[in-house]
Protein backbone atom coordinates (compact mmCIF):
# COMPACT_ATOMS: atom_id res chain seq x y z
CA UNK A 1 0.00 0.00 0.00
CA UNK A 2 1.31 3.43 -0.93
CA UNK A 3 2.19 6.05 1.57
CA UNK A 4 0.08 9.25 1.51
CA UNK A 5 3.18 11.33 0.77
CA UNK A 6 4.03 9.17 -2.26
CA UNK A 7 0.47 9.49 -3.57
CA UNK A 8 0.45 13.26 -3.12
CA UNK A 9 3.85 13.57 -4.81
CA UNK A 10 2.66 11.47 -7.75
CA UNK A 11 -0.48 13.58 -8.16
CA UNK A 12 1.52 16.81 -7.95
CA UNK A 13 3.97 15.54 -10.56
CA UNK A 14 1.15 14.61 -12.92
CA UNK A 15 -0.01 18.23 -13.17
CA UNK A 16 3.41 19.74 -13.93
CA UNK A 17 4.05 20.98 -17.46
CA UNK A 18 6.79 19.26 -19.41
CA UNK A 19 9.71 21.46 -20.47
CA UNK A 20 12.31 20.05 -22.83
CA UNK A 21 15.81 20.54 -21.45
CA UNK A 22 17.28 20.65 -24.95
CA UNK A 23 14.84 23.20 -26.39
CA UNK A 24 17.66 25.65 -27.10
CA UNK A 25 19.08 23.21 -29.66
CA UNK A 26 15.87 23.38 -31.73
CA UNK A 27 17.34 26.37 -33.64
CA UNK A 28 19.87 23.97 -35.16
CA UNK A 29 17.05 22.44 -37.20
CA UNK A 30 17.07 25.64 -39.27
CA UNK A 31 20.76 25.28 -40.13
CA UNK A 32 20.56 21.61 -41.10
CA UNK A 33 18.76 22.13 -44.44
CA UNK A 34 20.73 25.36 -44.97
CA UNK A 35 24.15 23.66 -45.02
CA UNK A 36 24.31 23.53 -48.85
CA UNK A 37 23.58 27.26 -48.99
CA UNK A 38 26.11 27.96 -46.25
CA UNK A 39 28.71 26.00 -48.23
CA UNK A 40 27.96 27.96 -51.41
CA UNK A 41 28.16 31.23 -49.48
CA UNK A 42 31.53 30.30 -47.99
CA UNK A 43 32.86 29.42 -51.46
CA UNK A 44 31.75 32.79 -52.83
CA UNK A 45 33.26 34.70 -49.89
CA UNK A 46 36.57 32.87 -49.51
CA UNK A 47 37.08 31.47 -53.00
CA UNK A 48 38.13 28.11 -51.51
CA UNK A 49 36.45 25.23 -53.29
CA UNK A 50 36.87 23.02 -50.21
CA UNK A 51 33.62 24.54 -48.88
CA UNK A 52 31.68 22.65 -51.56
CA UNK A 53 32.19 19.62 -49.34
CA UNK A 54 30.49 21.22 -46.33
CA UNK A 55 27.40 19.07 -46.71
CA UNK A 56 29.35 15.85 -47.06
CA UNK A 57 31.66 16.64 -44.15
CA UNK A 58 28.85 17.69 -41.85
CA UNK A 59 26.26 15.05 -42.74
CA UNK A 60 28.52 12.04 -43.15
CA UNK A 61 31.35 12.79 -40.73
CA UNK A 62 30.42 15.25 -37.99
CA UNK A 63 26.89 14.00 -37.24
CA UNK A 64 27.83 10.30 -36.95
CA UNK A 65 30.77 11.23 -34.71
CA UNK A 66 28.53 13.34 -32.47
CA UNK A 67 25.96 10.54 -32.40
CA UNK A 68 28.63 8.07 -31.30
CA UNK A 69 29.90 10.47 -28.63
CA UNK A 70 26.53 11.31 -27.06
CA UNK A 71 24.77 7.98 -27.55
CA UNK A 72 21.07 7.31 -27.20
CA UNK A 73 18.82 9.91 -25.62
CA UNK A 74 16.62 8.49 -22.87
CA UNK A 75 14.92 11.76 -21.87
CA UNK A 76 11.69 11.31 -23.79
CA UNK A 77 8.70 13.52 -23.01
CA UNK A 78 5.67 12.06 -21.23
CA UNK A 79 2.99 10.50 -23.40
CA UNK A 80 0.31 13.17 -22.87
CA UNK A 81 2.20 16.13 -24.45
CA UNK A 82 3.11 13.89 -27.41
CA UNK A 83 -0.55 13.02 -27.98
CA UNK A 84 -1.53 16.70 -27.80
CA UNK A 85 1.18 17.68 -30.30
CA UNK A 86 0.12 14.85 -32.61
CA UNK A 87 -3.47 16.06 -32.51
CA UNK A 88 -2.40 19.66 -33.26
CA UNK A 89 -0.17 18.53 -36.15
CA UNK A 90 -2.98 16.42 -37.59
CA UNK A 91 -5.41 19.34 -37.50
CA UNK A 92 -2.84 21.77 -38.91
CA UNK A 93 -1.92 19.50 -41.82
CA UNK A 94 -5.41 18.38 -42.78
CA UNK A 95 -6.96 20.04 -45.85
CA UNK A 96 -9.87 22.34 -45.31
Amino acid sequence: MKDLNETAAAEAGANEAYVDKKRYFWILSVFWPATPLIGLYLVSVTGWSIWYGTVLILWYLAVPLLDAMFGEDFSNPPNRPCLILKKIATIACSPI
